[in-house]
């Protein structure tokens, strides 16, 4: 499948908007050989919403002994999503291999973040453990087999305003 590179810069726009309190969107596809061209399309916006990246790929999510830890990556987050748009690149394997309950509050901190001017776009397969609860579906499917997702909190506040 294409991946519509106009859509998800639309998307990543939209919902990381400075004006956005909560800042983390998760694009999750089915088609992995999607990944790089969903990459490019992230960093298009990034660019447009006129962000620097940091990105976590593959090259980071594993060690010399294997997953890295949540920590790890909070504190990656903590250091660069404020300032920048910070990327994590999947699949995610490496949440895979952390507990059920770590799994949950990771997933649960990505929902609460709103910090700085930066944000956080997730990049994933189609995950739905842990993830649907703190997360809700915002599009369904965006062009190439893509939905988004957004915190669960900005609706509730949307709700509230």
């Amino acid at each position: 499948m294409k991946i519509d590179r106009e859509q998800i810069k639309g998307a990543v726009t939209e919902h990381l908007a400075r004006s956005r309190r909560y800042r983390c969107l998760i694009l999750q596809t089915r088609q992995l050989p999607s990944f790089p061209d969903l990459l490019t399309a992230t960093l298009d916006a990034a660019e447009a919403l006129g962000l620097v990246t940091e990105q976590f790929d593959f090259a980071r999510q594993f060690d010399e002994v294997g997953a890295v830890s949540c920590e790890e990556v909070a504190n990656a987050i903590e250091t660069w999503a404020c300032s920048r748009l910070f990327v994590l690149v999947g699949p995610l394997h490496f949440i895979d291999y952390w507990s059920k309950d770590v799994q949950g509050r990771f997933w649960m901190n990505l929902a609460g973040f709103s910090e700085g001017e930066g944000g956080i776009v997730v990049l994933d397969a189609y995950r739905t453990d842990g993830v649907i609860g703190p997360f809700c579906v915002v599009d369904r499917v965006l062009s190439g087999g893509i939905r988004s997702l957004k915190s669960r909190l900005e609706a509730t506040q949307d709700l509230l305003a």
